[in-house]
């Protein structure tokens, strides 16, 4: 009997673990030049973090949970803030404004299968 309480328990708790990491997989463009990718700009998610390559794609090793925060940033590019899920999806990130006075419009869509925003 003391086997199936024991049993239960580790079923229930496995159950109960949180969301197991998994490889998650995005890419970081240019929104100021059509089809351009971004290299080097530094990927978070929790407490994953990566680096995008010369292709502008990055893996990390997340659990991809809706309301997680993704965080994207780029030296010369404005800081990129998205909520998850983010699987395979695009991100396009703004160069930061060079005049204080100027306005920036932002735009999101979603198409099949690709998500930009530009920021």
């Amino acid at each position: 009997m003391a086997f199936f309480r024991l049993a239960a328990l580790l079923w229930l708790g496995m159950l109960m673990s949180p969301v197991q990491a998994q490889s998650l997989s995005l890419q970081v463009l240019d929104a100021v030049v059509k089809d351009a990718v971004l290299a080097d700009a530094e990927v978070q998610l929790g407490q994953a973090s990566g680096r995008t390559d010369t292709q502008g794609r990055v893996t990390l090793e997340a659990a991809d949970s809706p309301g997680s925060e993704l965080l994207i940033r780029k030296l010369g590019y404005t800081d990129l803030r998205a909520k998850c899920p983010c699987q395979g999806l695009s991100y396009a990130m703004s160069p930061v404004l060079k005049d204080p006075q100027s306005l920036r419009v932002v735009l999101s869509w979603s198409a099949r299968g690709k998500t930009w925003m530009r920021i």
